[in-house]
Parts: C-alpha cells; structure tokens; sequence
C-alpha cells in the first residue's frame, strides 16, 4: 500500500477502511468471537464471519492501492478548471 494516496476520495475511503479494521482487529483480540449463552452461533462461526470481513475491508484498500498506481501510470492528471460565470 503507497504511504501517500493523491485522489482525495481513494485517501479518505482508505483512512476510514483502516480505522474500521483496527476497530475490528481490536475487537477480535478483546474476545468479539466468544460464546454467549443465548447465541447460537459457535465461536469458530463468529471468527470466520469476522476474519471475512476483515478480508473484505483489506480486498478494498488494495483495489484503492491498484487505482491509484493505474492513475499514475496513465502519465499527469489535466489541471482542475476554474470555471467564472459572466
């Protein structure tokens, strides 16, 4: 993953897709896939769903990461327009 997204969109959705996945890291390490006697799904469902998420989150930053490197390839981004109604 580049250390600097230039498209503003690409960095912010990257920023809050991190965020969530340490929060969902955090809260896998703090016991997110324990029992509780009323649920019924096992502890090893819990942990699957979770890790299919963090999956997910990680399979959408590099989709960032690999828009990004086709952007820069395709060589340097037209100047923004300043558009003046006469």
């Amino acid at each position: 993953m580049p250390e600097i997204i230039r498209d503003p969109f690409h960095r912010a959705l990257a920023s809050l897709l991190k965020e969530r996945l340490d929060e969902i890291k955090e809260n896998l390490a703090h016991g997110a896939a324990a029992r509780i006697a009323e649920d019924v799904a096992t502890v090893g469902e819990k942990y699957a769903l979770i890790m299919g998420r963090i999956e997910s989150i990680e399979y959408v930053l590099q989709l960032c990461h690999d828009i990004e490197t086709n952007q820069e390839t395709l060589g340097p981004r037209p100047a923004p327009v300043k558009v003046v109604e006469r």
